[in-house]
């Protein structure tokens, strides 16, 4: 309804203005509009009221708790638009629920999300930065999981450049580019034996070396009629002995002789049980050397003497040498 305005007259008395009842009547509509648009028709809003602060909301228990919504000074227009839709205005520090939100540049202190229960959370936490830190998420052609330094997870198609590893487990072996074998590991069960691999200053050799038991043997194995072939120089680990009484040393592959002295030494057993080891003898002195047998560990023979500049191979068959081979030395029995 339109306001209804009083018509008092042009001046005070000269009977042109609304009579009385008129206007008695226009008032008692003006004031019903008023009672129907701020109340019930008969209460003027008995749970709103206004002050000079704000717009102040009564709860349903009326004068009891209070809620006054009022806005800071503005520093310039401002526009509030409440959006089409039915809902809770969310405010920024109560508990509270969102639902379709799209958020833009947000920035987050410690978030926390969900488990499938909602009884536990995945908290996030940083570490202090010292400048912006931009962390991409990779463009993914599947669902896939994040990858966490302590927690078990099996990685696929990852390539690792300069990667550091320490202890790593390897399954089966280790594959070329070409996803061929390269390396292939089969383990032993309850195994206490294992290969040593080391590199070395210049001058000083590599070494791949049995380690676990206190004898622990390498063993370099080919596949049925296959061999094992050395493409280069071999050298034999050696022993010298430059005095005129000695033993040999069956840790040695090579015992060589120096001295210019006639000499009579011991030799020394191989590994008791282990059959095939090989041991060389070389007089390289300007004297006479004689090996004596060490509790009949010398097949055939008691002792072998040697002049200057001969050699004499012996193999070991778990319990006794046997020479195979002698150039220029004397076998005695």
């Amino acid at each position: 309804m339109t306001r209804q305005v009083l018509n008092r007259g042009t001046v005070a008395n000269d009977g042109t203005g609304d009579t009385l009842r008129t206007t008695a009547l226009k008032i008692e509509q003006n004031f019903a509009e008023i009672y129907n648009k701020l109340g019930d028709g008969s209460s003027l809003m008995p749970l709103i009221e206004f002050d000079s602060s704000g717009m102040i909301f009564d709860g349903a228990t009326a004068n009891a708790h209070k809620t006054t919504l009022r806005v800071t000074n503005p520093t310039g227009t401002r526009t509030v638009t409440i959006p089409d839709h039915t809902g809770i205005i969310t405010m920024d520090t109560n508990t509270q629920t969102l639902t379709n939100k799209t958020l833009t540049s947000p920035v987050l202190t410690t978030p926390q999300i969900n488990d499938t229960s909602a009884n536990n959370q995945y908290v996030f936490a940083v570490s202090e930065l010292t400048a912006d830190r931009i962390v991409t998420l990779p463009l993914l052609t599947g669902n896939d999981e994040i990858t966490f330094n302590g927690h078990t997870q099996t990685l696929s198609n990852k390539t690792l450049q300069s990667p550091q590893i320490n202890s790593p487990k390897i399954g089966s072996g280790i594959l070329d580019s070409a996803q061929n074998e390269l390396i292939h590991f089969r383990d032993s069960a309850s195994a206490v034996n294992h290969v040593t691999i080391a590199n070395a200053s210049s001058n000083l050799p590599a070494i791949v070396q049995a380690e676990g038991q206190s004898n622990a043997s390498l063993s370099l194995r080919s596949t049925g009629t296959g061999a094992v072939k050395l493409d280069g120089k071999v050298a034999l680990k050696t022993h010298a002995i430059t005095s005129t009484g000695g033993s040999t040393n069956s840790s040695y592959v090579v015992t060589k002789f120096t001295s210019g002295t006639n000499g009579t030494h011991t030799l020394t057993s191989g590994t008791n049980g282990l059959q095939g080891e090989i041991h060389y003898l070389v007089n390289t002195g300007t004297a006479q050397q004689t090996i004596n047998e060490s509790n009949s560990n010398l097949a055939t023979y008691a002792n072998i003497v040697m002049p200057s500049n001969t050699s004499c191979s012996l193999i070991w068959m778990g319990d006794k040498w046997v020479v195979v081979s002698n150039v220029g030395c004397t076998l005695n029995t």
